[in-house]
């Protein structure tokens, strides 16, 4: 399993908010139990609207790819998994339809409540 996480750094520059970042990566796994950081990449992004508000965009990354659209998705944006346990993977439930579990990593869906 892995996590990307975007944060919010409140800095007067670039350079100061990349080391806030840093060290708060540094920190965040510290405190999760078997968790450890896999690569040491922090990125910024300058926010221009003046206050933090329904629509702010908060994150954008532009890359350019000679790969066609479906390639590009296909390689950075893959589909979910067909199943969970066939990679060895544990299955983690939500209520599909009350009815029915779906597992929130993978594409397997059981009769029951098996979130519960």
């Amino acid at each position: 399993m892995y996590e990307e996480r975007i944060i919010l750094v409140k800095s007067n520059n670039f350079e100061n908010a990349l080391k806030k970042a840093k060290k708060e990566a540094k920190r965040y796994v510290k405190y999760l139990d078997g968790c450890k950081l896999v690569a040491d990449f922090s990125d910024t992004f300058h926010l221009f609207d003046d206050k933090i508000r329904d629509l702010t965009e908060i994150y954008s990354t532009m890359t350019s790819s000679s790969l066609s659209p479906e390639k590009y998705t296909e390689k950075y944006y893959p589909d979910e998994l067909d199943d969970c346990q066939k990679h060895g993977l544990k299955h983690y439930w939500h209520n599909k339809d009350n009815k029915n579990s779906a597992c929130y990593h993978c594409k397997v869906i059981k009769k029951g409540q098996l979130w519960k």
